[in-house]
């Protein structure tokens, strides 16, 4: 009788040993790298900008000698034949294995194609094939696959907000009057992803991706026809815009 008790209290402290062991380890905070998320992608022609429009006043005179003056508008305006996409997450919180909440930052550059949609008195020379840069820091939401390291959800979600930075083109002619065209600006922009885990010979979890960025103020035409009959059609984007579909795939998960 006396060894099976002490049989039973060694069962018992061994037992209540590895629980306060488990308890413990649950409450280990994980490893910065473990927060860590990097995936790489691209976009084929489906990489687009719409820079900032500028206005110019330009004075003229007649063979008669009167002097008027009169607005016209010029931006940047194409797309990116090919970009090569990296993006960097951390995880600032982890609510639990399928859902959580980081910051990120998705730097891009490209190869430009395109030019400009200049005024009735403006030629302007952009270069096809000079680069293209795009950075947006964001923060966002992640849901089920990728939101966390331990997640064992075969699908998920992203929905980020932040702002870009634009450098399009990166390589850049100036128009033949040396007028100056905005090709750097910052505007905001969300982003909205759907993961999947596949088979892929690229990795595990690949992404699709749509990036849109709208600038905070749009241009007040005075002369409005100089530009929309130049632009091909009467609608024009009175803020810089950009648009990107991507696909990415995970590196580390």
């Amino acid at each position: 009788m006396k060894n099976i008790f002490i049989l039973l209290l060694l069962c018992f402290d061994l037992l209540s040993t590895n629980l306060l062991n488990a308890q413990s380890n649950s409450k280990i905070e994980k490893h910065p790298t473990e927060k860590m998320f990097h995936s790489i992608g691209t976009s084929v022609y489906l990489d687009i900008f719409n820079g900032p429009i500028r206005e110019k006043k330009i004075t003229s005179t007649d063979p008669f000698g009167n002097t008027y003056a009169y607005y016209d508008y010029a931006r940047v305006s194409g797309f990116s034949y090919f970009t090569f996409i990296y993006h960097f997450r951390y995880n600032l919180h982890e609510f639990n294995e399928n859902l959580s909440f980081g910051a990120s930052a998705i730097p891009a550059i490209g190869i430009f194609a395109g030019g400009s949609i200049p005024g009735n008195s403006v030629s302007v020379i952009t270069p096809n094939f000079s680069g293209c840069f795009n950075l947006p820091v964001m923060a966002g939401f992640h849901l089920g696959a990728s939101a966390t390291n331990t997640s064992s959800s075969e699908m998920g979600l992203f929905f980020g907000a932040g702002y870009e930075f634009n450098n399009v083109p990166m390589f850049y002619a100036k128009t033949v009057n040396n007028r100056d065209i905005q090709t750097k600006w910052i505007n905001p922009c969300i982003s909205l992803g759907i993961k999947y885990e596949s088979n892929s010979a690229f990795g595990s979890l690949q992404e699709i991706n749509l990036k849109i960025g709208l600038g905070l103020s749009g241009t007040d035409f005075k002369e409005p026809n100089n530009f929309s009959n130049n632009s091909g059609g009467a609608f024009v984007f009175r803020r810089p815009t950009t648009i990107r579909l991507s696909y990415l795939t995970y590196l580390n998960y």
